[in-house]
């Protein structure tokens, strides 16, 4: 085999590969909002805010809001007080510190705005 046909070749191999990992990523992707979407999260960790500092001994640059995540799942939102939407607080809510500990177990992340594209897409009874 030339040096022509076998880039040609491992070029291939390479697409077939790169099509086959798209497929996995997307069953993988299904599987995963079946489970979270059966999950009731009935036990769910939070963390505390997370302060970013700018420089010691100054004011904050920012702070992160807590985060909450589901054990059994380990679907993830983050949010402040009534900012949650599928972990809110009617479910058993265990206090974490270690924010590095809560984020460990996630499968899944919502953000504030993905949480918001939520809210404005559900009918209100």
């Amino acid at each position: 085999m030339s040096d022509k046909e076998e880039i040609k070749y491992n070029l291939f191999v390479i697409k077939t590969k790169e099509d086959e990992i798209k497929k996995l990523l997307e069953r993988n992707k299904e599987i995963t909002k079946s489970m979270i979407d059966k999950c009731k999260h009935e036990l769910v960790l939070e963390s505390e805010a997370h302060i970013i500092p700018y420089k010691e001994d100054e004011f904050p640059a920012c702070t992160l809001s807590p985060i909450r995540v589901c054990v059994e799942c380990g679907l993830a939102e983050e949010g402040w007080g009534c900012g949650y939407y599928d972990l809110d607080d009617d479910r058993k809510i265990i206090k974490c510190s270690d924010r590095e500990d809560c984020k460990s177990i996630i499968i899944l992340f919502r953000s504030q705005m993905e949480l918001d594209k939520i809210r404005q897409n559900t009918p209100t009874a």
